[in-house]
């Protein structure tokens, strides 16, 4: 039985939204097909870890979860770092260690639910010599969707959504390039 780990932003539980229900419906899908999912996400709530025991008791499944630090420290680090601060929002150095693992290991195949969350891959000793195959859902265009606030917001929240575009972008275009592969929702983003 070959095994899929899911590396997502937030619990995909309960599937009552956006993300978490594309996600949801996902892994219940491969678990359906008869892989072994296990799920990496990443939680700053009591109620997310309750979520997280609910996903796995539902599904069958194992669901890691790992804590987030202080927003105002992950958000500053990666503006020190000239990261993204959509990376910086969703990193764990816990959780960078097990993506380490996984991929020196080389046998799984990774899903991963968002372009801030390449990051891990991208930032591993071992990504280059991996032979887990790497699949990215995108869902949609981040960078373009930072794009559009730049175009509504004020003067300095205009500099911080064009930075913002401009770096997932780099990150975008690095995925699309270098995963086994990558899907959109819409035919238009795609393109």
């Amino acid at each position: 039985m070959s095994k899929v780990c899911v590396l997502s932003q937030r619990v995909p539980y309960p599937p009552n939204k956006g993300e978490k229900l594309r996600t949801y419906h996902q892994i219940e899908f491969l678990n359906r097909l008869g892989y072994k999912v296990e799920v990496f996400s990443l939680v700053e709530s009591a109620e997310d870890k309750k979520n997280a025991e609910a996903l796995a008791k539902h599904l069958g499944i194992s669901v890691n979860v790992y804590q987030l630090g202080s927003k105002v420290t992950r958000y500053a680090l990666a503006l020190l770092k000239g990261l993204p601060v959509s990376v910086g929002a969703f990193y764990s150095k816990i959780l960078q260690h097990v993506i380490d693992e996984k991929l020196k290991e080389g046998s799984d195949t990774l899903l991963l639910t968002a372009s801030s969350l390449s990051y891990y891959i991208f930032n591993s000793p071992h990504y280059n010599n991996t032979h887990c195959r790497l699949f990215m859902d995108f869902m949609d265009v981040d960078s373009d969707k930072w794009s559009q606030y730049a175009d509504s917001s004020s003067l300095l929240m205009r500099y911080v959504y064009k930075r913002e575009s401009r770096s997932i972008k780099k990150l975008e275009a690095q995925t699309n390039k270098r995963f086994d592969e990558c899907f959109l929702i819409a035919r238009e983003e795609a393109q």
